[in-house]
């Protein structure tokens, strides 16, 4: 009965503690005993490679399409412009999915709130961008909009073909590209996270002067690079206010160029 007795009283050990492989709970659930492996990832300070290194993919890109190719498809425009607006399209499309070949996951980026508050957001968020630029080109004295002068013959074109690859490449596919590129990708290493409050502004102000430098840069048209800088600035801040909502700026920057597309087409029936 001793025996009995000491087995009874002895403490027992935690549950499966001596059987090999065995595992608790929270080791499965990747709790304390796993470390925090559930742990959100911290964004990425500007010291950090990960910051560096979708600054150096942003400017090869930008480097690639706005220096180099779309230019070259700008001049062949005046031989024909219908040539123009579906090389144009082409270009765009080919940016479009070289971005989400190289980060298939920008598609899915952070979502907050539902699609129909995003919409209406960037809706606002347009208005703001119209305001703000004819503001700033006012002062610096731009030509106002941002549109360039070798796409201004697609845009007053009366070949449905060449207006309609033309409303394609500037109103859809730019703006899906050009926000994948210089918000979502550009702008996620600096999304806040639990640090410290001047951190995390400072990060945000350097991912946005150079991502809007670069997005001002890719049009290849000094004249207007004062107003794109703002646009770029202003969408930057949308995308970041509203904790990386990507359909807030792709909305915003879709109505947008609709809007100076446009105007161009009514200044130009207006003449």
């Amino acid at each position: 009965m001793s025996h009995v007795r000491e087995s009874i009283t002895q403490p027992q050990g935690r549950k499966g503690a001596g059987v090999p492989g065995a595992r608790s709970v929270l080791a499965c659930a990747g709790g304390p005993e796993d470390g925090p492996a559930g742990a959100p990832e911290a964004p990425a300070e500007v010291g950090d490679w990960p910051y560096w290194r979708s600054f150096v993919q942003t400017v090869c890109i930008t480097v690639a399409f706005g220096q180099g190719i779309v230019p070259l498809a700008v001049t062949s425009m005046g031989a024909s412009t219908q040539r123009g607006a579906l090389t144009l399209a082409g270009l765009e499309l080919a940016q479009l999915g070289v971005i989400l070949a190289l980060r298939p996951d920008a598609p899915s980026a952070r979502k907050r709130g539902s699609v129909a508050r995003a919409v209406l957001l960037g809706a606002c968020l347009a208005v703001g961008c119209l305001g703000v630029v004819a503001i700033v080109e006012g002062v610096v004295g731009g030509p106002g909009g941002g549109i360039t002068q070798g796409d201004e013959p697609l845009a007053l074109s009366k070949d449905p073909v060449t207006f309609g690859a033309y409303l394609l490449a500037a109103c859809v596919l730019a703006p899906v590209s050009e926000e994948l590129l210089y918000r979502s990708w550009a702008l996620d290493p600096a999304l806040s996270g639990d640090d410290e409050v001047l951190d995390t502004w400072r990060r945000r102000a350097v991912s946005l002067a150079w991502s809007s430098a670069l997005f001002a840069g890719i049009h290849a048209s000094p004249r207007d690079f004062a107003g794109l800088f703002a646009l770029g600035l202003c969408l930057g801040t949308g995308y970041l206010g509203t904790g990386g909502s990507i359909v807030v700026p792709i909305t915003a920057h879709v109505l947008y160029n609709a809007a100076i597309v446009s105007s161009v087409v009514y200044a130009g029936t207006a003449r």
